[in-house]
């Protein structure tokens, strides 16, 4: 059975794409689309020391001493340091890679706090909001001057997401952007790398980097199956698809992957850094010089993307003055020139040299910044590919900001030789423009796999020797066992996207008011809630209405959508609600 839609006109379709380390926003007429699907009008950053321009912005966002939101991205950078420099920092609120911490929450998020450089904290749902509403806003004003007379309601909006994320985590990006002044039935969330592979299947074969001609095309041919790698700052999610015989795409597998984005590389230079100058210093430089900490991470985040095995002996990066001094303050009459060796933890030793304020280490040391997470990226990816359906994937796409890493690449080759590896021109906008085509076009998308095995809770007549005495409840002089895990989809099972996937009938236990918890869990067939491998996704509730208990209900429920959709019948009246999932803890359904 489709799920009936409303069908809401719109002229432009605009992206929000949050990151956890660059966000931005793009947008492209409808009339454009028609014509043209990649021709998609990207907001141009510009840093406030005017560096060159970007696609996109630091994922860091300012508020003031009462907490009201001041700036996003380079001007918030900016502010923030400048602050820093007059010492007058210690009471406004600035976050930056924020977006992690949405990271594998599988309970509610709404109450979730952040923490902030200064180690205050500030509620979740208001950072994301707030920055999702500067973003709305600067999108609009963006449109209006293409066409002055278009209204909010002209606009449908589109806010991407991590495959990999949980239920709560994505129904938590929804209620920020409700939140912050988009309106809910013109929003849709997308997974990012279902619409990176949109992108890339547009794009003509002179926007991609590491392709030969015709690569692309056998991508997406008819019948033929590829591996969507979107690596970012955070996290890397892998998609596999099935390109059907109509052109639309069915999931090979349930999206995966896990925290092995560019960040971690990030950590990693970090910590070699604290090795040569010392925990001493880089305390000091941590706590005193945080416009230094940010000028360091910038030199790396530069350096990073050429790092590989192919990069000569040694690698060079710019140090900060600040962290010199610090070194200076914390070993007074020592100096890093005449360093030639640091020992590392791991045992090993790397070479060094101090020339002015430029650090040379010998590359071998570089390329170990990345030996984690390219391992697990490679173990993951090998993993997919040698199961029984991943056999005959053929091609590699890889997008998202770290796919810019010559490392990652490298060693994608080297490990997939047989492989067909494709990189469009534009690997860290992907998302972003994909999910401007989306917003246009949502159907690529034909089938997608269950993630997690999904059900409700209920109670029912307790039955010797099938059910477990610790669930054993008496009601109404009857036995009853509760917590009972009833099963509307299993785990990898491929459901049509567009349809309700379960039908089940309910009773209900009170005439004021009901609802009915809503359980995933990682096992193909749970006995109960409360099992180990369970987790709450949420609450399906209606309002306190009286309602006739003599009437079951009936759920029909809907797992293919980027959230999951739920109709509710009165069998008695005929008449229907919708449910949306909530975060409270009771479930009232019999059967």
């Amino acid at each position: 059975m489709a799920i009936s839609e409303e069908h809401i006109e719109y002229i432009i379709s605009a992206a929000i794409d949050l990151g956890t380390t660059h966000s931005g926003f793009a947008f492209s007429m409808r009339h454009d689309f028609s014509r043209d699907p990649t021709q998609i009008n990207v907001k141009i950053w510009h840093d406030v020391n005017g560096g060159i321009p970007t696609y996109k912005a630091p994922t860091c966002v300012l508020f003031d001493e009462d907490q009201k939101f001041h700036s996003f991205g380079y001007q918030a950078e900016a502010k923030y340091l400048d602050l820093i420099d007059k010492e007058n920092a210690s009471d406004w609120y600035f976050f930056k890679r924020f977006k992690m911490r949405l990271y594998d929450q599988k309970v509610s998020c709404d109450d979730l706090l952040l923490k902030e450089t200064n180690r205050k904290t500030l509620s979740a749902l208001k950072v994301f909001s707030e920055v999702i509403k500067y973003m709305k806003n600067e999108l609009f004003n963006d449109c209006k001057k293409q066409l002055p007379d278009i209204t909010m309601s002209d606009i449908k909006w589109v806010l991407t997401v991590p495959a990999i994320w949980t239920d709560p985590a994505k129904s938590f990006m929804r209620s920020a952007a409700v939140q912050a002044g988009i309106d809910g039935r013109r929003l849709q969330l997308a997974l990012e790398s279902e619409v990176a592979a949109i992108l890339v299947k547009h794009l003509p074969i002179d926007k991609m980097v590491d392709s030969g001609e015709g690569l692309v095309f056998q991508c997406f041919a008819q019948g033929s199956k590829y591996l969507l790698v979107d690596a970012g700052g955070g996290t890397v999610d892998v998609a596999a698809h099935e390109v059907l015989q109509d052109g639309k795409i069915r999931e090979i597998y349930p999206s995966s992957g896990g925290n092995w984005g560019g960040t971690k590389v990030d950590e990693k230079f970090t910590s070699f850094i604290k090795e040569v100058v010392g925990i001493d210093a880089m305390q000091e430089f941590e706590e005193n010089y945080k416009d230094g900490v940010v000028e360091l991470q910038k030199s790396f985040e530069n350096l990073k993307r050429s790092i590989n095995q192919d990069m000569g002996d040694f690698a060079t990066i710019t140090i900060p003055v600040s962290l010199l001094e610090s070194f200076n303050t914390t070993n007074p009459g020592k100096t890093l020139k005449n360093l030639k060796e640091v020992r590392l933890e791991n045992g090993r030793t790397a070479n060094v040299s101090f020339t002015s304020n430029k650090l040379k280490f010998d590359s071998k040391t570089a390329n170990r910044f990345f030996k984690h997470v390219l391992s697990k990226i490679m173990d993951h990816i090998s993993t997919l590919l040698k199961r029984e359906r991943g056999r005959d994937i053929a091609s590699i796409i890889m997008v998202g900001g770290f796919a810019d890493s010559q490392a990652l690449l490298h060693k994608v080759r080297l490990k997939f030789p047989n492989k067909r590896l494709i990189v469009p021109q534009d690997a860290a906008w992907a998302v972003l423009k994909g999910a401007v085509i989306f917003g246009h076009n949502p159907n690529l998308i034909k089938q997608r796999r269950s993630r997690y095995t999904y059900g409700v809770g209920v109670s029912r007549k307790f039955v010797e020797g099938l059910h477990d005495e610790e669930h054993k409840f008496t009601e109404d002089g009857m036995v009853r066992c509760n917590d009972i895990f009833d099963k509307h989809v299993e785990r990898d099972q491929l459901i049509t996207v567009g349809e309700y996937q379960t039908d089940k009938s309910y009773g209900l236990l009170s005439s004021f008011g009901f609802q009915w918890g809503v359980y995933a869990s990682s096992s193909a067939d749970p006995k109960y809630v409360t099992d180990k491998d369970c987790f709450k996704v949420g609450d399906l509730i209606l309002p306190n209405q009286q309602v006739d208990i003599s009437s079951k209900v009936r759920l029909q429920m809907s797992f293919s959508l980027t959230e999951i959709e739920v109709k509710l019948t009165y069998l008695k009246t005929k008449a229907t609600t919708t449910l949306y999932l909530q975060f409270h803890s009771n479930h009232n359904a019999k059967n």
